[in-house]
């Protein structure tokens, strides 16, 4: 469903700032290491490819799923 892509990624991005944050500060004992980074975790040219997918260029908008029709949520979720 494209709409947990966004909740995913950006759950994510608040991990990696948040590591980072730790890091800086000595908190997370993680210092030293190099920062975490969303392309390390998540193949983000699949998830770009898929929501590409879901996008109905003919009617507009993104849908949950490919072949679904779109709605105004997962078009917002979706960009």
């Amino acid at each position: 469903d494209v709409c947990y892509t966004w909740w995913t990624l950006a759950s994510a991005e608040l991990l990696c700032l948040s590591h980072q944050e730790g890091c800086a500060a000595n908190l997370s004992g993680a210092a030293g290491k190099p920062p975490l980074r969303l392309c390390d975790m998540f193949r983000l040219g699949d998830l770009r490819s898929f929501i590409a997918r879901c996008a109905a260029a003919d009617q507009g908008g993104v849908a949950p799923h490919a072949g679904d029709d779109p709605d105004p949520f997962h078009t917002f979720f979706g960009l």
